[in-house]
């Protein structure tokens, strides 16, 4: 429903499209500051609890203790933290031709956000539906 409703909403073509207030912030932001607000965004975006909470069922359904809920919780972070160590291994890596690269990615992102917010909660709200319709089947 939300990803309905954020299709319905979505800037149409020719709009100009601004970064959200928070994404625009970080432009002049210190490490502290961003890793503040890394912190806050990623526990409040109600896809990042949808699918947190998706990831906990499956593991608790799956019965993991010890050692395979470690390695369960290790891979989930780092599968949930590879789109920012990869952005941070580019920059590390590729100096000032990363930043031309990482910049273009960046305004892409802008200017798609609405289709990419649909589509990562399109596919959530598949995911936690086929979840629940195969629990029904037990």
């Amino acid at each position: 429903m939300l990803g309905v409703r954020r299709w319905w909403k979505r800037p149409r073509a020719g709009e100009r499209t601004e970064p959200p207030r928070w994404m625009a912030s970080l432009d002049g932001a210190t490490a502290g500051r961003a890793l503040l607000l890394g912190v806050l965004l990623s526990g409040a975006n109600p896809k990042n609890l949808v699918l947190t909470a998706s990831a906990t069922a499956s593991v608790v359904e799956a019965g993991a203790h010890d050692v395979g809920l470690v390695a369960a919780v290790a891979v989930y972070v780092l599968i949930a933290s590879c789109t920012v160590l990869g952005a941070v291994g580019i920059h590390l890596a590729g100096g000032e031709r990363a930043a031309s690269f990482l910049e273009g990615v960046r305004r892409f992102m802008v200017a798609n956000s609405t289709v990419i917010t649909v589509i990562v909660l399109l596919l959530l709200g598949a995911s936690v539906l086929g979840d629940g319709l195969s629990g029904l089947g037990r």
